[in-house]
C-alpha cells in the first residue's frame, strides 16, 4: 500500500517549509517450490541430491533457517544452506543431499522456517535398496528328493 502526505516543518523566525513524504508498505510473504522430495530407488550406500526454492513474493526481505531435528538419523540428509536472507523478490536454491545408510523405505521430515511464519513440514522419501538376486536351482538329486519327502 502507498502512503502520501506532507509534513510542515517552522523554522524559528523563517518561514514554514512544506515537505511531501511518500511511503509504502507490504507484508512478509514467500513461497515454497515443493513441501516434499521422492528420491526413489536408491542404492543404499549411493548419494543423490535434490533441491527446492524460497521465494519472496512480497515486498519485505526475510530470514529463513532448516530445522533438522526431526530426522531420524544423523549423517542421512545434509542441507545448504541451513539459513539465509532471501531479498525482495528474490529465489533462494536450497539443496539437499541424501544418503539412505539402510536397505529400507524411508519417511522423514525436516522444518523450514521463513521469517516469523509457523515452519513448514518438508517431506523426504525414499527407498533404499540393497542389490542381489534370488536363484532357485532345480534339484534332480533322487536321495534328496526322497529325503526331503520323508521329512515333511
Amino acid at each position: 500500500m502507498m502512503y502520501n502526505g506532507i509534513a510542515v516543518c517552522s523554522v524559528d523566525g523563517g518561514p514554514d517549509y512544506q515537505v511531501p513524504l511518500v511511503g509504502e508498505s507490504s507484508f512478509v510473504s514467500y513461497k515454497l517450490s515443493a513441501n516434499e522430495i521422492d528420491f526413489g530407488e536408491i542404492s543404499y550406500c549411493n548419494n543423490t541430491s535434490g533441491d527446492f526454492y524460497i521465494e519472496n513474493v512480497g515486498k519485505v526481505p526475510f530470514e529463513f533457517n532448516i530445522n533438522l531435528s526431526t530426522i531420524s538419523r544423523s549423517g542421512m540428509l545434509e542441507v545448504t544452506p541451513m539459513s539465509g536472507k532471501v531479498m525482495s523478490g528474490e529465489r533462494f536454491r536450497v539443496v539437499l543431499k541424501f544418503r539412505p545408510g539402510i536397505p529400507d523405505n524411508i519417511d522423514e521430515v525436516f522444518l523450514v522456517r521463513c521469517a516469523h511464519f509457523n515452519a513448514e513440514r518438508f517431506k523426504i522419501k525414499a527407498v533404499g535398496i540393497y542389490p542381489g538376486a534370488l536363484l532357485t536351482l532345480p534339484r534332480h538329486d533322487e536321495t534328496f528328493t526322497d529325503r526331503f519327502d520323508k521329512t515333511k
